[in-house]
């Protein structure tokens, strides 16, 4: 029996509707990617993640200025309620 211990995640990702905008789809498709990888096409990559909770980390994207993963389009589709 093997006594190693594997360390699991949980990550909680957004999605969008089939009505969404291309620059929203992209922008949110790239913005789960780097979630889940660490790294962004922008070459954005992942800071140092910080425990919130017990347990419970939090990490930073740093994404170039003109990346879709940080588009303004995105948050005005979340205020409309368009991110699930």
């Amino acid at each position: 029996m093997s006594t190693k211990r594997r360390n699991k995640r949980l990550a909680a990702l957004p999605s969008v509707g089939a009505d969404a905008s291309d620059a929203v789809k992209l922008g949110l498709r790239l913005r789960n990617e780097a979630s889940l990888t660490g790294r962004c096409s922008c070459g954005g990559a992942v800071g140092a993640p910080v425990e919130i909770a017990p347990g419970i980390f939090k990490a930073t994207i740093h994404h170039e200025a003109d990346c879709p993963a940080i588009s303004p389009e995105l948050e005005r589709a979340a205020r409309r309620g368009e991110l699930r």
